[in-house]
């Protein structure tokens, strides 16, 4: 087979054009290397510049991870991505891989008709959802009712949940799976504030401060205690109810309550003390204090004649000695309610105290601040009840005792420094119980404790007459 090869200058059209003048058109032409590097060339600028249009223009809009819904299409972009070859050489090499490239720009194309459809799929199921909520979420208010905070925080935590202008595929599926909790956060707080609307359009009613308490038989009994009982009650009542409660019934539970709570400030002593219930009720102080241990089922009772009174916090009771006078009686009763709505400091362990004595006596400093306590009720409610015209004394007040309370009255001491002073006192007297001073009363127990936790220990057994030369708040 004859073979040209082409002179410097003569190029292969040229070559083409002589052979078909010698009628040799079967004869095969090989391309110069200039030819070939030409055209090498000019596939791989094509191939790059469709490579880098395609990376910064449509490829730009596939994000690296697949949104719901077009799984499929996205993952046709990823697998057209990676067939693309890593290093083309070759001219054939260059058309490979711009024929990838093509396949990859077609998956792109297909990519972003899909997404685009789905984003109207989600935008449109949005849009949906939050038509049909909007009217209930505009019932909220910008900031929470009082009686309303817990429940209305909750919306605001659902909202917080939510994107607040959801632009991707991604965006609205998260708002659209929010939407369940904001609805149900929502419909609580609407229903919350409905149930409050009725709790408050009935207190507005029959309340403590209620238009139409007057309408009561007994309002006018109720001191602010009683009045915060009226008015829980009442709210728990219409809290309960499925709706409003028709204002004829409303009042006849209101008057109900009214007549319990004004019972709360009766004790059973009347009986045995006549007239000891219209006396105490002369004391805020006092009847308070009734009111709120009857309230919690604190038994109130008469002791047994001669056998003193008590206070009994483990069973909740208050006895009272009915052979004392009644303005005794009435001391007696301000003095024990004292003890028995008083929390005093924690007493010391064993475990804690450096010897028995130090124990002991920590522990009958904390009953006397008790007592102490009591007796700073008493005072108070006497000088309620005199200032009112009703005789009332103090228990064992000899002058000392009202002398502290009228230093506290005037400012010269405060409240805790009243009761401590008090609690001194308590150690020159005797209970009116058992007939014995409170420093042995007390400290009895303390040293059978102390005993009983060191029962194996003969040296740190102690004996009640360590209380004798026993001096508190030293």
């Amino acid at each position: 087979m004859l073979q040209f090869f082409s002179p410097r200058g003569i190029t292969g059209e040229d070559q083409m054009g002589i052979l078909q003048v010698l009628g040799l058109r079967s004869l095969k032409v090989v391309p110069s290397d200039a030819e070939q590097g030409d055209a090498l060339a000019i596939a791989k600028k094509k191939y790059e510049d469709d490579k880098r249009a395609l990376e910064e223009g449509d490829l730009t809009k596939v994000p690296a991870k697949a949104p719901a819904g077009v799984e499929s299409a996205h993952a046709a972009v990823v697998a057209a991505r990676k067939a693309l070859p890593v290093a083309p050489k070759t001219a054939s090499d260059y058309a490979a891989a711009s024929k990838a490239l093509a396949a990859l720009a077609k998956t792109v194309a297909a990519y972003l008709v899909a997404e685009a459809a789905a984003l109207a799929h989600v935008k449109k199921k949005y849009d949906a959802e939050k038509l049909a909520l909007d009217p209930e979420l505009l019932q909220v208010p910008l900031g929470p009712a009082k009686g309303l905070e817990a429940v209305y925080g909750t919306v605001t935590s659902a909202q917080g949940a939510m994107p607040a202008d959801p632009k991707t595929i991604d965006e609205y599926v998260a708002a659209i799976k929010a939407f369940p909790a904001l609805k149900k956060s929502v419909a609580a707080y609407l229903k919350a504030a409905a149930k409050k609307k009725i709790v408050d359009d009935g207190l507005g009613e029959f309340g403590s401060s209620g238009s139409k308490l007057s309408e009561l038989n007994g309002h006018e009994k109720l001191n602010d205690e009683q009045k915060r009982i009226l008015d829980a009650k009442l709210g728990e009542k219409l809290g309960a109810s499925a709706g409003a409660i028709p204002e004829k019934e409303l009042k006849k539970i209101a008057q109900r309550i009214v007549e319990k709570t004004n019972k709360l400030a009766e004790t059973p002593l009347d009986k045995k003390i006549p007239g000891i219930n219209d006396k105490l009720a002369k004391s805020e102080t006092l009847k308070t204090n009734i009111v709120k241990l009857q309230a919690a089922n604190w038994k109130i009772k008469v002791n047994a004649p001669g056998k003193g009174s008590f206070c009994d916090k483990v069973n909740k009771t208050i006895a009272i000695d009915p052979s004392d006078p009644i303005d005794e009686a009435l001391g007696g009763l301000a003095h024990e309610t004292g003890h028995a709505l008083f929390s005093p400091p924690p007493k010391p362990t064993v475990k804690d105290s450096a010897s028995g004595v130090e124990y002991v006596r920590k522990c009958t400093e904390v009953d006397f601040i008790d007592e102490g306590e009591a007796q700073f009720v008493a005072c108070r409610a006497t000088g309620e009840l005199k200032a009112d015209g009703v005789g009332a004394k103090v228990p064992a007040d000899g002058g000392e005792f009202m002398a502290i309370y009228v230093k506290f009255t005037v400012g010269q001491i405060s409240e805790d420094a009243a009761r401590k002073e008090m609690a001194k006192q308590f150690g020159k007297l005797i209970t009116s119980t058992t007939k014995e001073s409170y420093l042995i009363y007390y400290g009895r127990g303390h040293i059978a404790s102390w005993n009983a936790a060191h029962k194996k220990d003969a040296a740190q057994q102690l004996n009640e007459s360590i209380l004798a030369t026993m001096t508190l708040f030293p």
